[in-house]
């Protein structure tokens, strides 16, 4: 299942990545991620193969997310993978200079081995795009 979404931000190129690429600046606009865990390998430097976890609250649960930067390139791309339990996410967000503001193309992909998970992300489609576009516009100037 996967999910692509765009949107336009109206804030500076680097501010958005950023608050992207960060692992703990992503608590400031995640919706459900209550704490960031980096790995002895995390550089914030040069983050990329660097690994993290994600701790969401999912329902009464906060459940543990195993992270990896894939790809990394400032400020235009970054990519991370996710894995979990029951399933695994790649998030790809890529960014350009739009006028005074960025274009954000955001595609994630999550992949499970068991159907009752394949078939609830659809409801992680709806989640992932709300997300992206309601928090992170809520978060910075001028949106």
């Amino acid at each position: 299942m996967s999910v692509e979404h765009e949107i336009h931000i109206n804030a500076d190129i680097l501010h958005v990545f950023n608050l992207l690429n960060d692992p703990v600046k992503t608590l400031d606009w995640m919706e459900g991620l209550t704490a960031i865990t980096r790995g002895d390998n995390y550089v914030e430097e040069t983050p990329l193969g660097g690994e993290y976890v994600m701790h969401i609250k999912e329902g009464r649960a906060i459940n543990a997310y195993q992270c990896k930067v894939l790809a990394y390139r400032e400020p235009t791309r970054f990519t991370v993978e996710l894995k979990g339990p029951t399933f695994s996410l790649v998030n790809a967000y890529k960014l350009a200079r739009q006028g005074s503001g960025t274009h954000l193309e955001f595609r994630s992909k999550m992949d499970s081995k068991f159907k009752h998970v394949k078939l609830l992300g659809w409801l992680f489609k709806g989640f992932s795009k709300r997300i992206v576009t309601n928090s992170l516009n809520e978060l910075l100037p001028n949106n």
